[in-house]
């Protein structure tokens, strides 16, 4: 299987992004970079695919749960993922279009989507998701600016279990998840 190089600072590669990088690239094998004055590019550390699979099946019983965050606010996504990572996985995807592919890579066990982003809106997300068997029944909880009656009707129309608004409570954010995740 051929190795990825993803060219990093290496401050910057968390355990999170870390993940990012192998689900986006199919987990796998992948090399983080650090650029030298000198020599360019020097190997900081090799990363396996072994250590970043996520696939449901390699779930044991202690897991956490993995929540799939969409949404085009990174400082939303950084927030998201502070907040909830003590209890759950988290996968941040910043672009909407990607989510098909994603999808076909990782299995969630919630989504919490936003409504409002450039490319594709969160209502329109609920049929792609739906698309996919294995999540005709799984969790999808809005986290929107928009605030309207008629945005949190449609949004639970479209089989969403809960529209929230943002700025959000934490505390209120984990109970409506954990009510869902089973």
């Amino acid at each position: 299987m051929a190795t990825h190089d993803v060219k990093v600072a290496p401050d910057l590669v968390t355990r999170a992004s870390r993940l990012h990088i192998s689900q986006l690239y199919g987990a796998r094998p992948f090399r983080v970079y650090r650029k030298t004055k000198a020599m360019g590019y020097k190997i900081l550390r090799n990363e396996s695919k072994q250590n970043f699979d996520m696939s449901k099946n390699n779930k044991n019983a202690g897991d956490k749960p993995l929540i799939l965050v969409v949404d085009d606010s990174p400082v939303i996504l950084k927030t998201l993922s502070s907040v909830l990572s003590n209890d759950y996985k988290v996968f941040t995807l910043p672009k909407p279009a990607q989510l098909e592919k994603v999808l076909q890579k990782i299995t969630p066990d919630l989504f919490l989507l936003d409504y409002q982003m450039p490319e594709i809106n969160g209502f329109e997300l609920i049929p792609i998701i739906r698309s996919f068997e294995k999540h005709k029944e799984t969790p999808v909880i809005f986290l929107s600016s928009a605030g309207t009656i008629d945005h949190a009707s449609v949004a639970l129309a479209l089989g969403a279990c809960e529209y929230m608004v943002k700025p959000f409570n934490p505390d209120k954010l984990r109970e409506k998840i954990a009510k869902h995740i089973i």
